[in-house]
């Protein structure tokens, strides 16, 4: 209401400082409080103190929030500005990603050139149909081989595909957004976003796949125990194919405990990074 945008896309800029005290369970009441700590009116950007209580004044969770509450307009251009003052990380999963007519050297002390006529490229280029031009995201663990170790069911299961895998250091996988996720209806009926919160559940959905095998606690439960350093870069819309690397960085194997890194991507943008710690029940129950 401060910023006269009743029903305006709103959308988060940073999250810092999560920790999860408590699971929240059916059947619960939880009860939020958000405090706002400073507000550029002028840009319509607020940071706030959040905090989610249960019944009996226990505490679940205690939060510190980065919020863009503004148009989407406004949004866009502060997200853009932003963006672009961040060194460009090409990340090289697919030719998906790139023209076909890009070539990557795995060895980046040689160079190739390749000589052609303009206009038999150009030739070439109508010629062959755009279905064609992009290959598939490859595939080292399909949805089948997913649910056997992740916990997940619909509607909440939100990865697709797993196109790298090392056990126990790091995976890659996908998303595909699509306008018919169950969420879309409602964030934003005019404007269909990816809600910020569901992208960091799915990039925690990849770091349990790295850590549970490890654990022995395939489809076992597993809890996020922190966030820390999350920034939003720029929005993931329907349509999009959200790229999740989830890389370990420091691991107690015997407490089912997991700090790890994470950032996503659409393309070659970097579209959200942060860092988790994740705890496998395996873990606590010993």
């Amino acid at each position: 209401m401060e910023v006269e945008g009743s029903q305006d896309n709103f959308f988060f800029s940073g999250i810092d400082k999560v920790r999860f005290r408590k699971p929240v369970t059916a059947g619960d009441t939880l009860v939020m409080r958000m405090t706002l700590l400073n507000f550029q009116k002028r840009f319509g950007l607020a940071k706030m103190e959040g905090k989610h209580e249960g019944q009996a004044n226990s505490l679940h969770c205690l939060c510190s929030l980065i919020m863009a509450i503004t148009t989407s307009n406004s949004v866009l251009s502060l997200s853009s500005s932003h963006h672009d003052n961040q060194p460009r990380i090409p990340l090289i999963l697919s030719p998906r990603s790139h023209p076909v007519s890009l070539i990557h050297n795995k060895r980046p002390s040689s160079l190739a050139i390749r000589c052609f006529n303009k206009d038999d490229n150009v030739s070439s280029e109508k010629d062959t149909p755009i279905e064609l031009k992009f290959s598939a995201f490859p595939t080292v663990m399909d949805i089948n081989k997913i649910k056997e170790i992740l916990p997940h069911r619909f509607p909440l299961l939100l990865v697709d595909r797993v196109i790298e895998y090392t056990p126990g250091v790091s995976a890659v996988a996908i998303k595909n957004v699509t306008i018919n996720d169950n969420f879309f209806p409602g964030h934003f009926p005019d404007r269909p976003i990816l809600p910020g919160g569901l992208m960091i559940e799915a990039m925690t959905q990849v770091g349990g796949i790295v850590m549970l095998p490890e654990v022995g606690g395939s489809q076992d439960n597993f809890f996020v125990d922190g966030i820390d350093k999350v920034k939003f870069h720029k929005p993931v819309i329907a349509g999009d194919t959200l790229v999740m690397r989830m890389t370990i960085l420091s691991f107690q194997k015997r407490f089912g405990l997991a700090k790890m890194e994470g950032k996503a991507y659409v393309g070659a943008s970097l579209v959200c990074e942060g860092e988790f710690t994740i705890v496998s029940s395996a873990g606590t129950s010993s």
